[in-house]
Protein backbone atom coordinates (compact mmCIF):
# COMPACT_ATOMS: atom_id res chain seq x y z
CA UNK A 1 0.00 0.00 0.00
CA UNK A 2 1.18 3.51 -0.73
CA UNK A 3 0.68 5.99 2.08
CA UNK A 4 -0.21 9.63 1.53
CA UNK A 5 0.39 10.96 5.03
CA UNK A 6 3.36 8.93 6.21
CA UNK A 7 6.81 8.20 4.89
CA UNK A 8 7.69 4.57 5.46
CA UNK A 9 11.38 5.50 5.48
CA UNK A 10 10.69 7.46 8.68
CA UNK A 11 9.12 4.40 10.27
CA UNK A 12 12.10 2.31 9.13
CA UNK A 13 14.42 4.85 10.76
CA UNK A 14 12.39 4.62 13.98
CA UNK A 15 12.66 0.83 13.91
CA UNK A 16 16.43 1.03 13.46
CA UNK A 17 16.61 3.40 16.43
CA UNK A 18 14.64 0.79 18.39
CA UNK A 19 17.20 -1.88 17.46
CA UNK A 20 14.76 -3.28 14.88
CA UNK A 21 12.30 -4.18 17.64
CA UNK A 22 9.13 -4.34 15.55
CA UNK A 23 6.86 -4.81 18.57
CA UNK A 24 8.27 -1.62 20.16
CA UNK A 25 7.75 0.23 16.88
CA UNK A 26 4.19 -1.03 16.60
CA UNK A 27 3.55 0.07 20.20
CA UNK A 28 4.90 3.54 19.39
CA UNK A 29 2.58 3.80 16.37
CA UNK A 30 -0.48 2.54 18.21
CA UNK A 31 0.27 4.67 21.29
CA UNK A 32 0.34 7.73 19.06
CA UNK A 33 -3.01 6.76 17.52
CA UNK A 34 -4.50 6.04 20.95
CA UNK A 35 -3.39 9.47 22.21
CA UNK A 36 -4.77 11.29 19.15
CA UNK A 37 -8.33 11.80 20.43
CA UNK A 38 -7.04 13.20 23.72
CA UNK A 39 -4.71 15.56 21.89
CA UNK A 40 -7.56 16.74 19.67
CA UNK A 41 -9.81 17.29 22.70
CA UNK A 42 -7.09 19.30 24.45
CA UNK A 43 -6.44 21.31 21.27
CA UNK A 44 -10.12 22.12 20.76
CA UNK A 45 -10.47 23.08 24.41
CA UNK A 46 -7.44 25.40 24.13
CA UNK A 47 -8.91 26.93 20.96
CA UNK A 48 -12.23 27.51 22.71
CA UNK A 49 -10.45 29.12 25.68
CA UNK A 50 -8.36 31.19 23.24
CA UNK A 51 -5.19 29.91 24.89
CA UNK A 52 -2.38 30.11 22.31
CA UNK A 53 0.17 28.72 24.76
CA UNK A 54 -1.79 25.50 25.28
CA UNK A 55 -2.49 25.26 21.55
CA UNK A 56 1.25 25.53 20.97
CA UNK A 57 1.98 22.86 23.60
CA UNK A 58 -0.35 20.38 21.90
CA UNK A 59 1.06 21.18 18.47
CA UNK A 60 4.63 20.77 19.70
CA UNK A 61 3.77 17.37 21.15
CA UNK A 62 2.13 16.25 17.90
CA UNK A 63 4.93 17.68 15.78
CA UNK A 64 7.64 15.94 17.79
CA UNK A 65 5.96 12.54 17.77
CA UNK A 66 4.88 12.74 14.14
CA UNK A 67 8.41 13.66 13.13
CA UNK A 68 9.71 10.55 14.88
CA UNK A 69 7.07 8.42 13.14
CA UNK A 70 7.64 9.71 9.64
CA UNK A 71 4.15 11.21 9.64
CA UNK A 72 5.30 13.94 7.28
CA UNK A 73 1.92 15.48 6.44
CA UNK A 74 0.97 15.81 10.10
CA UNK A 75 4.41 17.15 10.99
CA UNK A 76 4.00 19.84 8.32
CA UNK A 77 0.43 20.65 9.38
CA UNK A 78 1.47 20.98 13.03
CA UNK A 79 4.47 23.13 12.08
CA UNK A 80 2.35 25.42 9.90
CA UNK A 81 -0.34 25.86 12.54
CA UNK A 82 2.25 26.38 15.26
CA UNK A 83 3.95 29.07 13.17
CA UNK A 84 0.61 30.77 12.50
CA UNK A 85 -0.23 30.83 16.22
CA UNK A 86 3.23 32.19 17.07
CA UNK A 87 2.92 34.97 14.49
CA UNK A 88 -0.69 36.02 15.12
CA UNK A 89 -1.32 34.84 18.71
CA UNK A 90 -4.70 33.69 17.34
CA UNK A 91 -6.07 30.40 16.16
CA UNK A 92 -7.98 29.99 12.92
CA UNK A 93 -10.78 27.45 13.35
CA UNK A 94 -10.60 26.38 9.70
CA UNK A 95 -6.87 25.71 10.01
CA UNK A 96 -7.50 23.67 13.16
CA UNK A 97 -10.14 21.57 11.40
CA UNK A 98 -7.73 20.92 8.51
CA UNK A 99 -5.04 19.93 11.02
CA UNK A 100 -7.43 17.50 12.74
CA UNK A 101 -8.43 15.99 9.38
CA UNK A 102 -4.79 15.42 8.44
CA UNK A 103 -4.13 13.89 11.86
CA UNK A 104 -7.10 11.56 11.65
CA UNK A 105 -6.11 10.39 8.16
CA UNK A 106 -2.55 9.91 9.40
CA UNK A 107 -3.77 7.78 12.30
CA UNK A 108 -5.68 5.51 9.90
CA UNK A 109 -2.51 5.01 7.86
CA UNK A 110 -0.43 4.40 11.00
CA UNK A 111 -2.86 1.71 12.14
CA UNK A 112 -2.68 0.05 8.73
CA UNK A 113 1.11 0.17 8.81
CA UNK A 114 1.20 -1.19 12.36
CA UNK A 115 -0.98 -4.11 11.24
CA UNK A 116 1.33 -4.74 8.27
CA UNK A 117 4.39 -4.69 10.52
CA UNK A 118 2.78 -7.13 12.97
CA UNK A 119 1.81 -9.46 10.12
CA UNK A 120 5.19 -9.40 8.38
CA UNK A 121 7.32 -12.51 8.66
CA UNK A 122 10.19 -12.13 11.13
Amino acid sequence: MTYVHIDEAGVSRLLRELSDDVSAGVRFLTDFVTAWEGRVARLLDAVERRDPEDVTTVLLSVRTASGMLGATALFSAASDLQREVAETRQVDGIAVRRFVQVGTATCLELLDLAHRLESAPA
